[in-house]
């Protein structure tokens, strides 16, 4: 992984994103020398359906009957639940 220094990061910020967006590239940024960050493109959104149940399962794995039934009845309590949407791109 590529390390750049801040002063680089300023001046050629347009150019490092437009790589980290469409390279995927990945950056250390230093400060005197000295890491102090990494710059990397974040994970695409999971929207396909089976993939988000995946995600689902992986985080309610390991929770008993009793637990997974709490959790069945606080989100009936929250109609507006899922209606909550992700986050869009700015």
């Amino acid at each position: 992984m590529p390390e750049i220094g801040i002063r680089q990061l300023k001046n050629d910020a347009s150019e490092i994103i437009r790589a980290v967006r469409e390279e995927r590239m990945e950056y250390i940024i230093t400060l005197r020398g000295e890491p102090v960050a990494v710059l990397r493109p974040l994970a695409p959104v999971e929207r396909d359906a089976d993939a988000i149940l995946d995600l689902a399962a992986d985080v309610f794995s390991g929770l008993d009957e009793h637990e997974l039934t709490e959790i069945a009845a606080l989100i009936e309590r929250r109609p507006d639940f899922f209606a909550r949407t992700a986050p869009t791109d700015a």
